[in-house]
């Protein structure tokens, strides 16, 4: 029997800080509301959409590492993003 499913959100990416957390539609183009932690649990047969709105850490672009593709570099992994 299936049993449901809780995450962490703020583990998915250990190099950035969470700073906010919304559930989306499944199509991503309205919210359904916002979360006060990082903590989700899904159900079986559930599908969810989030938008999570994350801040670089300072000792990972410390030294102003980037990718081969123009992205940021962070444990190996590319990323582009909008910094506010």
């Amino acid at each position: 029997m299936s049993k449901p499913a809780t995450l962490d959100l703020g583990n998915l990416f250990p190099d950035f800080t969470v700073i906010q957390t919304q559930e989306m539609s499944l199509a991503a183009n309205e919210v359904v509301g916002k979360i006060t932690n990082t903590l989700v649990t899904l159900n079986p047969m559930e599908i969810k959409t989030y938008q999570i709105t994350v801040q670089r850490s300072s000792q990972c672009f410390k030294n102003g590492n980037t990718c081969s593709k123009g992205g940021d570099c962070c444990s190996g992994l590319c990323f582009n993003l909008q910094c506010y």
